[in-house]
């Protein structure tokens, strides 16, 4: 038991709260495992004691601002198939490896992707098969990804909310906005 506490502490499924109580065991481990004339050398207990305590000080404060990350935001504007398909294949990888939430918004080029009509260009994947992105994002709204497209790209287009895909609304600046200020989430952009 003892050698299985510090790995845990970089195990992603314990909370803040765990990681706090799996340091004061982990240094507990290091203290009482060793006598302190083996853990300092024969310096006294004294210094052993500052020792961890200031080992506390400095990883406690750590974990208690850390904030465990619920998803991603995903801004895609790029034409370009091949890196739609990558923010594609990253927010797959969130959502199903990970279980974190994905939020896409599709700019410009990129918004046709949500149109039924669109037909998008086809990527190869490294097994040789081929795939296209808006298939991708249609899994992707399967699996509960919020998709979006800009408020822009429906007026520039000559289109209305109609025209897009099941699953995919217009969305709002100032959510979106708030969106990408949550700490709780990273953003990339392609």
């Amino acid at each position: 038991m003892k050698t299985l506490l510090c790995p845990l502490l970089f195990d992603g499924r314990w909370g803040v709260v765990g990681k706090v109580f799996i340091t004061f065991a982990c240094l507990f481990k290091i203290y009482s495992y060793n006598s302190p004339s083996q853990l300092c050398g024969g310096v006294c207990m004294k210094k052993t004691m500052l020792s961890m305590a200031l080992a506390g000080a400095l990883v406690v404060p750590a974990m208690l601002n850390a904030q465990e990350i619920k998803g991603l935001n995903v801004l895609i504007v790029s034409a370009d198939a091949q890196t739609q398909m990558m923010g594609m294949v990253l927010s797959t990888s969130t959502i199903k490896d990970h279980n974190k939430a994905v939020n896409i918004t599709l700019c410009g080029p990129a918004g046709n992707l949500a149109l039924k009509e669109f037909e998008a260009g086809a990527v190869k994947r490294p097994d040789g098969s081929v795939v296209n992105p808006k298939g991708a994002l249609g899994g992707l709204i399967k699996a509960g990804a919020s998709v979006e497209v800009c408020p822009l790209f429906l007026p520039t287009a000559g289109k209305d909310a109609s025209a897009l895909v099941e699953g995919v609304s217009v969305a709002k600046p100032p959510m979106v906005a708030k969106g990408l200020l949550d700490p709780a989430f990273k953003n990339i952009s392609f």
